[in-house]
C-alpha cells in the first residue's frame, strides 16, 4: 500500500512539474512576440493640429512584468502594445473613446476606461503591469499631464505600423 501512494505522489509531482514547465514555455513565447514598430525621437513628434485631439499611451520601465506586452485597444481598434519602458500616441478626432487592454492569462476579463476628449486636448494612458496570485494583469488609468511629462521624458517613444 505505501508504495501505492509513492507512486501516486510522484505522478502529481511529474504532472504538476509538467504543467509549470508548459506555463513558463507559453510565457515566454508570448514575451517574444514581435510587433511592427519603429522607435522615434520626441522631435519626430509632430505638433497636434487643430482639429484632432492626441491620446499619449505610456507604460514606467519595471523589472515585473517587462516581457508581457498586451494589446491596447482605443474603441474596439487595436493602436498599439504596452511594453515596458516605452510611450506612443495616436491623434483621434474629438470625441468619447474607450481604452480597453486584454488583462493577460484571463481571458475574458477586460479592464477599460471610457473618457471624452475636445478638439486639440492631450490625454495620457499609463500603463503598467501588476501582480496577482497567479499572473500579471495589465492595469491602466487616465493621468494629469504634469504626472505624466516627468513620467515619459525618459521612455523610447514607438511609431506602430498595425495593418491587421
Amino acid at each position: 500500500m505505501n508504495n501505492f501512494r509513492q507512486f501516486k505522489m510522484f505522478k502529481i509531482i511529474d504532472r504538476t512539474i509538467n504543467l509549470f514547465i508548459l506555463f513558463v514555455f507559453i510565457l515566454a513565447l508570448s514575451s517574444c512576440a514581435t510587433v511592427n514598430s519603429t522607435s522615434i525621437s520626441r522631435d519626430e513628434i509632430p505638433t497636434l493640429s487643430e482639429n484632432k485631439a492626441r491620446i499619449y499611451f505610456y507604460r514606467p520601465s519595471l523589472f515585473f512584468g517587462s516581457g508581457m506586452k498586451p494589446p491596447i485597444f482605443l474603441s474596439g481598434n487595436k493602436v498599439g502594445i504596452s511594453s515596458s519602458g516605452t510611450a506612443f500616441y495616436v491623434d483621434v478626432a474629438p470625441g468619447k473613446y474607450n481604452v480597453s487592454v486584454d488583462k493577460i492569462l484571463y481571458p475574458g476579463d477586460v479592464g477599460s476606461v471610457d473618457f471624452e476628449v475636445l478638439g486639440n486636448e492631450i490625454v495620457y494612458v499609463k500603463t503598467w503591469i501588476g501582480g496577482s496570485s497567479l499572473a500579471g494583469i495589465t492595469n491602466f488609468n487616465l493621468v494629469s499631464p504634469e504626472t505624466a511629462e516627468k513620467e515619459i521624458k525618459d521612455l523610447r517613444f514607438l511609431r506602430f505600423n498595425l495593418a491587421d
